[in-house]
């Protein structure tokens, strides 16, 4: 799995030197430019893509390098989503390193553009990721009929991603008691579960022409996978957190997360308000007291062993189901 990690590293690299995208970017202004670039090589799992080659070894394409562009694509559209959710939580770090706004506002910081900030060039950035990233499906070796399909389904995940942020603005305008654990996981679907794991699966599907009779188990097995993903996203920044580190964004920004709104329905009536007014040990007793953590681990394995269970009905070659039973269960790890 390493080998699959640096070689999409190396095919990332390739398309920032030679892009020329990014060649005009170092032109207009070299330091923004190293910070774009600089944040788009931070290391990742690099699961889309890695997904996207190994769901069409295992549905029959015999060589998956033709497949590159398509996996390059799914890597610049995972970094538009990122940085766009990083100005939209107003997150200080991402993979242990200044998000993309910080550096930039860092950069200015000697000499401030008037009336523009780090976040500003932030929004810039991840346009452009996504413009790199259509541009790149263009160049997939496939029918005219499968490109534009694959098209489709990049803008119907775009599109279903940012339903599913503005999803969770609605809910925060709700109260606790209004909100119940299905209507967060719905959200954990649309913005997580689409893109994340059901796009790649539809592509490597698309190019079998086998989309049609496989939709159905990878949509199953792409809702198992992204909750398990995404609550293990969850519970990384409280285990740090727990451990003396800084304060999660969801908790500062008072978001209700399924973590949090398992202490709401588990705590105290009394105990409640501490939620969001409290001091941070006070919060922390509250999550060993009702159990939180413990609760947060078992919903990841539970899910986690869904989506493992999920795999057969996608019909792939036994090496390749093995190979993707285990990359889904390193999400709990």
């Amino acid at each position: 799995m390493n080998e699959s990690i640096r070689e999409i590293d190396i095919l990332l690299r390739s398309h920032i030197n030679t892009h020329k995208c990014w060649q005009k970017l170092s032109e207009l202004s070299p330091d923004i430019a190293h910070a774009a670039t600089t944040t788009l090589m931070l290391p990742g799992k690099r699961l889309r893509p890695r997904l996207l080659l190994l769901a069409a070894d295992g549905f029959g394409i015999c060589d998956v390098t033709k497949l590159l562009p398509l996996a390059l694509a799914l890597e610049l559209v995972h970094a538009f989503v990122l940085i766009h959710d990083d100005l939209l939580d107003n997150s200080p770090l991402r993979r242990n390193a200044p998000t993309l706004s910080r550096t930039a506002d860092t950069l200015f910081s000697s000499a401030p553009p008037r009336s523009f900030n780090g976040s500003d060039v932030a929004l810039i950035i991840g346009d452009l990721c996504y413009t790199v990233a259509l541009e790149a499906l263009t160049e997939v070796e496939a029918p005219p009929h499968q490109t534009l399909h694959a098209i489709r389904l990049f803008l119907d995940a775009a599109q279903t991603t940012a339903h599913g942020a503005l999803a969770e603005i609605e809910l925060a305008r709700l109260s606790p008691e209004e909100i119940d654990l299905a209507q967060i996981f719905d959200i954990y679907r649309l913005k997580t579960a689409a893109y994340s794991f059901a796009l790649p699966l539809q592509l490597a599907a698309l190019l079998t022409d086998s989309l049609e009779t496989r939709a159905a188990a990878i949509n199953r097995f792409a809702d198992y996978a992204g909750l398990a993903f995404q609550l293990r996203n969850d519970l990384d920044p409280l285990l740090l957190w727990q451990s003396g580190g800084p304060l999660p964004d969801d908790i500062r920004d008072n978001r209700l997360t399924p973590a949090l709104l398992h202490i709401w329905q588990s705590a105290e009536p009394q105990q409640r308000h501490h939620l969001f007014k409290a001091n941070h040990s006070t919060l922390l007793h509250l999550f060993h007291s009702c159990g939180t953590l413990l609760w947060l681990r078992e919903r990841i394995s539970e899910f986690t062993d869904n989506a493992i269970t999920a795999i057969e009905p996608l019909q792939l070659d036994n090496r390749v189901a093995t190979d993707l039973a285990a990359l889904t269960n390193s999400i709990a790890i």
